[in-house]
């Protein structure tokens, strides 16, 4: 199939930021999030991960204290 690079971004971004938001006011460890992703996304490594947070961390979409992420605003 011809899978848009750039929508499964967005797929991914999407899904990060919802389980992030799944943790609630005191946000999730990252690493959580990274091994949740990794089951439907076995081709994910942890850099690729770390720039998706870096993208959603300077997009304004999360927020990072130390280890935990948070969605932003909330």
């Amino acid at each position: 199939g011809g899978h848009d690079p750039k929508a499964l971004i967005g797929v991914i971004a999407d899904a990060i930021v919802d389980s992030v938001d799944a943790g609630g006011a005191g946000g999730a460890p990252a690493g959580i999030i990274y091994v949740g992703l990794h089951r439907y996304i076995p081709n994910l490594t942890a850099d690729a991960f770390n720039q998706f947070i870096g993208a959603l961390v300077s997009t304004g979409r999360l927020r990072r204290r130390g280890d935990r992420l948070f969605v932003a605003g909330r």
